[in-house]
């Protein structure tokens, strides 16, 4: 039963190793602002 589970997840996994990578951009140009990203960053390192 458990070869069974490895097996299936083994499977689904594929997909997304086939997938083409995401498209990278810089955050200013989606809108975001970099100070406040980093700030974000900093914070998460803080706890």
């Amino acid at each position: 039963m458990k070869h069974l589970l490895v097996a299936g997840m083994l499977l689904a996994a594929v997909p997304a190793l086939a997938a083409d990578p995401l498209p990278r951009a810089a955050p200013d140009t989606l809108g975001f602002s970099p100070d406040r990203l980093a700030r974000i960053g900093s914070t998460i390192d803080a706890e």
